[in-house]
């Protein structure tokens, strides 16, 4: 799977958990998205679950933007990535 397809999955997995349509270029607030600490924890559940990943809780706590999502679960598909091969 190319990181294309990964970003694509990612993307798609926000989308279907955000009850708000997403905007992934102007990078929003994932409050304003209608993210509290409960629906954080379901997103990031779902997230592990998709990409069997381990998301630390200290990264997830940082999140505050949609772009931070990006930032921390890239690098832990890469290396899950890397790991396969």
């Amino acid at each position: 799977m190319q990181l294309e397809d990964y970003q694509q999955k990612l993307k798609g997995l926000v989308d279907d958990w955000s009850s708000h349509p997403i905007d992934w270029d102007s990078d929003p607030v994932l409050a304003d998205l209608g993210l509290d600490s409960m629906d954080a924890m379901d997103l990031v559940m779902m997230i592990e679950e998709a990409f069997d990943l381990d998301i630390p809780v200290a990264q997830v706590s940082t999140w505050n933007r949609v772009s931070d999502i990006q930032r921390d679960v890239w690098p832990l598909i890469a290396e899950k990535q890397k790991e396969g091969q």
